[in-house]
């Protein structure tokens, strides 16, 4: 219509600007986009600031070619009298050049404003492109933060769980597996426990999932065989997965069976009670336990996993949950059980009766056999301390009679050095079995190479862009290269491909590497310097130099290691980022400085218009490294937008990658700002959340009206609980912890205080380690009662550490290993006096439902629990007054 009416060009234009709507679209799809997405979150919003970031710098560069020449450009604008020299193309990029300097902080000054106008829109612009770059640092900030957070939390707790076992003094053998144990699950399944993949899902869609995991395990077992559909369905829905170790305790001898175990993948061995003996193996689809489901009896044997181990665990309480729904399939179930059970136990007193009998035959051979000196065979242990003896030992010498000079000490010492680096080189290049990519040193060595690396690129780039007739930068890859060759020895006979240590063989890691690596690893290590042997002339420097940039593309592999050691739970976030950040900043400041150069002198002949030249016409001629050194300074200025303005882009090239600078430079640092931001902000999340709790028992107890005293006292116990606790909740940490390593340390803590009660002393440790496996770990402040007189004991308190003494009582004093509330628990009666802590107390806290559980399956606890409460009662009976008779007791 404005063609038609005759407008002019500008009005034609001007009358499109509607169109500027369709923009919001463009926001409406990547807000979409980055809600919708679960996995590429991060990358979205990357994307969407970056295409904003462009769409805001072509704006502002528009308005401010608008703002010279609206009405025709004035000789007074920004532009002046040098509008002739220049294409529009050129004013263009003048002005996105001014626009990214302005709203980005660099502020050169080689263009600015001139008329009052035009200040007033490069205030609006600075302004803005301010508050612009801290919403998208702060944007970056909070999506790290997000993504780090489970990690951060799942860190936290093992670092909480492994305190809480070092203060309860628990042996550092069972702290390390506890670590290692976390860290594998981390591995697997990034700390989300396996029950709650599918929580929120309708209850048919979760209950048809779960018989797809668990159907072939349950059909595979005999007592499960039914034609019930429903009943496999409902079972499968009780059923939960279990990660293990390798070696593993799953059940040990004698404790009282409360699980089925189905082995999904991995090995398993029947070991001997002292673990030294192996009787029998199962591997994928094999099941046991499955008698301790429906009758309450102790376990058999004691079973190891041999490989690491995907195991499914039916609970005992869940199954005959399930077998209320389904009276007929219990029946046959336990009739079926019944039979099983016999046909155990009849086979088990068959061979308990051979055995018997062939230690009676054996017995009367042994007798006349024992005389005899020179059949005595020694133990393993005095096998064991005889190899560890000296060689002067052996030889029959007395170590104390031997008389070495100090030189002859140092030369053996020396030859001890040579002796175990031989047998570790050996070790590598003559291999057994597969190297661990998760071990120490091998992170150590990767770590180094990663700075190789980083090193490396720095030179390539340096040889091609800047000066490829430096014989230092090439000696120095020279030296370098042969590294790599190392490096790709080890990655042969490693797990670092695979990534699977517990299946791979030496066989299977050099195969994989020979099909998958091995052509990499030829391409990247060409021996290009042979052509240095052909001629040493610059087109063969040249050339070598561009063949060797294919070696950069060996960068990938830093982001890739940094990745996996900050995925370790007991890496410290705050330096890996750090020294990641220190490398990726570097790298970057000397990539731009590189093209920088390359570009005011391609191929070392330097351009009349470039920024050499005009640094040449000023301080005289610039040497390589000299231009090399200029452009660090400038690339710097540029990135961290400093921006002195003696050094900027003299021609239209130079404006184009100084944009492109000053953007990369601003992200660059906008991500590590915020990176930094996001992990301070994690390591203070317990801290904060904290804080919050005692901000909402502040108002709880205002709300309530409690006198002021009473209050302080409340929020003084807080703060003290939080200078001893940090915030850890034991109880949620110990609940939280993989079932067969809390049996293992409740049993360790429980088993010897628990003796010591009269409820539970000479009873079978069995009984006891089910007992232990309900402590719940306490912790008492000075000051503050422990038992209250007149409260039910309904908890028995065992005192691990710290000291308390009643209020009444001066006498009752009680220490490590007490039971202050025995009696009241046993009679059930309430608690006849007031125990206060004299110092801090940590003690492990029994219930009595759950001690009641155990006794309904452990028939001398049950038996105990009777006899003390008759006891009781009789005492009771003969305590009371009767007529004619005044009674003391």
């Amino acid at each position: 219509l404005a063609v038609v009416a005759g407008a002019s060009a500008r009005v034609i234009t001007m009358c499109r600007w509607n169109r500027l709507l369709r923009v919001s679209k463009l926001l409406i799809y990547f807000n979409h986009r980055e809600a919708s997405s679960v996995r590429h979150t991060i990358f979205w919003r990357k994307v969407k600031f970056a295409a904003l970031s462009l769409g805001v710098l072509h704006a502002v560069a528009a308005l401010w070619h608008v703002q010279a020449c609206l009405h025709g450009c004035s000789d007074d604008s920004w532009l002046g009298q040098a509008r002739e020299e220049y294409t529009q193309w050129q004013v263009y990029l003048l002005s996105l050049y001014w626009a990214a300097a302005s709203m980005l902080s660099v502020g050169y000054g080689d263009l600015h404003p001139t008329m009052q106008g035009e200040m007033v829109f490069s205030i609006v612009v600075m302004l803005t492109g301010t508050v612009g770059v801290g919403i998208v640092t702060a944007s970056v900030a909070a999506a790290l933060a997000n993504a780090d957070s489970a990690k951060t939390r799942y860190r936290e707790r093992l670092h909480a769980t492994i305190e809480l076992l070092r203060r309860y003094q628990l042996d550092e053998d069972i702290v390390a597996r506890v670590r290692k144990t976390y860290e594998y699950l981390w591995q697997r399944n990034s700390g989300i426990e396996m029950k709650d993949l599918f929580e929120g899902l309708p209850p048919t869609l979760n209950t048809t999932i779960s018989h797809a995991v668990y159907r072939d395990a349950i059909n595979a077992v005999p007592l499960f065989q039914t034609n019930n559909e429903g009943f496999t369905r409902l079972l499968s829905t009780v059923m939960q997965p279990l990660l293990l170790l390798e070696q593993e305790y799953i059940v040990r001898k004698g404790q009282l069976g409360e699980e089925m175990y189905f082995i999904h993948r991995g090995q398993v061995d029947v070991v001997s009670e002292d673990g030294l003996k192996v009787f029998a193996s199962m591997h994928d689809g094999a099941f046991f336990g499955e008698i301790a489901l429906v009758f309450s009896c102790p376990r058999t044997a004691s079973i190891r996993t041999a490989t690491k181990c995907d195991l499914f665990v039916l609970n005992r309480t869940d199954f005959e949950h399930v077998l209320k729904s389904f009276p007929d399939v219990e029946a046959k179930i336990r009739e079926e059980a019944k039979e099983r059970f016999s046909r155990v136990r009849e086979r088990a007193q068959a061979k308990a009766e051979s055995d018997r009998q062939d230690s009676t035959s054996s017995s009367t051979s042994g007798a006349s056999t024992s005389s005899n000196p020179a059949l005595d065979t020694r133990s393993s242990e005095a096998e064991q301390a005889l190899s560890n003896h000296s060689l002067i030992e052996d030889n029959g010498l007395e170590p104390t009679r031997l008389r070495t000079s100090r030189v002859s000490n140092h030369f053996y010492a020396l030859l001890q050095v040579l002796a175990c680096t031989l047998r570790h080189a050996r070790a590598l290049f003559r291999p057994t079995q597969p190297l661990s990519h998760t071990t120490a040193s091998w992170q150590q060595y990767e770590f180094s190479m990663a700075l190789v690396t980083c090193l490396q690129a720095c030179l390539l780039l340096y040889g091609v862009l800047v000066n490829h007739k430096d014989w230092t930068v090439v000696a120095l890859l020279v030296v370098i290269e042969p590294f790599y060759w190392l490096q790709a020895y080890f990655h042969s006979i490693s797990t670092r491909l695979l990534k699977e240590t517990a299946q791979a063989d030496l066989k299977q890691t050099r195969e994989f590497y020979l099909r998958h690596r091995l052509w990499k690893d030829l391409l990247l290590g060409l021996p290009v310097e042979l052509l240095y042997l052909v001629n040493q002339t610059p087109t063969t420097l040249a050339v070598a130099a561009w063949l060797r940039c294919v070696r950069i593309f060996r960068l990938r592999t830093v982001p890739r290691l940094f990745a996996e050691l900050e995925a370790e739970l007991d890496a410290n976030p705050i330096l890996l980022r750090s020294v990641k950040f220190a490398l990726a900043i570097v790298l970057s400041f000397h990539a731009a400085a590189c093209v920088w150069v390359t570009l005011a002198c391609p191929h070392g002949d330097c351009s009349s218009s470039s920024w050499v030249q005009t640094d040449t016409d000023k301080y005289g001629p610039l040497t390589p490294f000299e231009q090399y050194s200029t452009a660090c300074y400038w690339a710097v200025a540029t990135m961290t937008t400093t921006g002195y303005g003696d050094r900027h882009a003299e021609a239209d090239l130079e404006r184009g990658v100084s944009i492109l600078t000053m953007v990369a430079g601003r992200m660059l640092f906008a991500y590590v700002l915020g990176s930094i931001a996001s992990t301070l902000a994690n390591q203070a999340y317990r801290k904060v959340q904290f804080a919050d709790k005692m901000q909402a028992v502040r108002s709880g107890l205002e709300a309530a009206c409690l006198p002021p005293s009473f209050a302080r006292h409340i929020l003084n116990y807080y703060e003290q609980l939080w200078e001893r606790e940090q915030g850890i909740d034991a109880a949620e940490l110990l609940a939280s912890m993989p079932s067969n390593l809390r049996a293992e340390v409740t049993s360790k803590l429980c088993i010897a205080p628990l003796n010591n009660a009269r409820l539970f002393r000479e009873l079978d440790e069995s009984v006891l380690a089910a007992v232990s496996s309900s402590m719940v770990p306490v912790t008492f402040l000075p000051g503050n009662p422990v038992i209250s007189q007149g409260d039910f004991c309904d908890e028995l308190i065992v005192i691990h550490s710290g000291q308390c003494h009643a209020v009444n009582d001066a006498t009752a004093v009680y220490n490590s290993g007490d039971l202050p509330n025995e009696l009241p628990f046993i009679h059930g009666r309430p608690a006849n006096q007031t125990i206060v802590a004299t110092e801090t107390v940590t003690a492990m806290s029994f219930r009595r439902d759950a001690i009641l559980a155990v006794a309904a399956r452990a028939p001398g606890l049950q038996e105990r629990m009777k006899m003390l409460t008759a006891q009781e009662r009789q005492k009771r009976t003969s305590c009371m007054p009767t007529p004619g008779r005044d009674t003391q007791c």
